[in-house]
């Protein structure tokens, strides 16, 4: 399964999930945190997934994004929509994942989200991934030094909310983490945190990010999304990533 590149997260509407489809996203997240006020009903995410399926052959990547649910119900929203990728964006610790791949019993794509404002904040995501592959060797759930995620999301801190507050990530740890914490540890790096149509191509560049997770940069209001600024921001993203993949030839 290939990985996506382009993510528009806090999807609310059939609608806007087609308008970002349509402009080249490749992965939607639907928030299923009920504080955020992108949070959508698992009825509401069925219909947004059934309108997806029927107007794109080749589906984008559904991502479902949690914050500190009680694994129970995560793991029943996850097998009602039979979502394949999970993004954990609270506070969840080793001992967590390997509750819900127990419950889940089957593979899943998780993705965790974290929030450094300091070198320290590096060194304790690296003391987690390492308690996290030394569970996941033990439990065959990945070779020795793997984790069981496939991905990292590095979003901007904020003491007032886990995402979504358009605050720009400190992109000098996020590169920091891309060179020295993912090769390590064989996972992918998404960047969000404040991206936009006016600095993705920017921070695409600096970083060099797998993908790039946008929610409030192309929004007419919360969870409401702007078709022009997605297709603003794809364009942007896209012509990044062709310099980035045109000078390393």
């Amino acid at each position: 399964m290939s990985f996506f590149r382009i993510k528009i997260c806090g999807v609310t509407s059939p609608e806007d999930a087609l308008s970002a489809v349509e402009a080249g996203a490749d992965a939607l997240g639907l928030n299923f945190v009920s504080a955020s006020p992108r949070s959508v009903s698992p009825a509401t995410a069925a219909k947004i997934m059934e309108a997806v399926r029927r107007a794109f052959p080749t589906s984008p990547t559904i991502v479902g994004v949690f914050a500190n649910s009680p694994p129970q119900e995560l793991a029943r929203i996850v097998r009602g929509l039979q979502l394949r990728w999970i993004q954990l964006h609270g506070h969840e610790d080793h001992h967590y994942i390997r509750t819900v791949v127990d419950l889940l019993g089957e593979p899943v794509m998780l993705i965790r989200a974290f929030r450094p404002r300091t070198v320290d904040d590096l060194a304790s995501l690296q003391q987690f991934l390492q308690q996290l592959a030394i569970s996941a060797c033990v439990l065959g759930q990945a070779p020795e030094g793997a984790t069981s995620l496939q991905a990292i999301l590095l979003d901007a801190y904020s003491h007032a909310a886990l995402g979504g507050t358009g605050q720009v990530a400190d992109w000098t740890l996020a590169t920091t983490c891309r060179h020295q914490l993912c090769p390590a540890f064989g996972v992918k790096l998404i960047l969000a945190g404040g991206l936009n149509p006016a600095n993705v191509a920017q921070a695409i560049r600096i970083v060099r990010p797998d993908a790039v997770d946008v929610a409030s940069g192309v929004e007419f209001s919360p969870g409401k999304k702007d078709p022009l600024k997605i297709r603003q921001l794809v364009a942007q993203a896209r012509v990044a990533w062709e310099e980035l993949s045109f000078g390393s030839t």
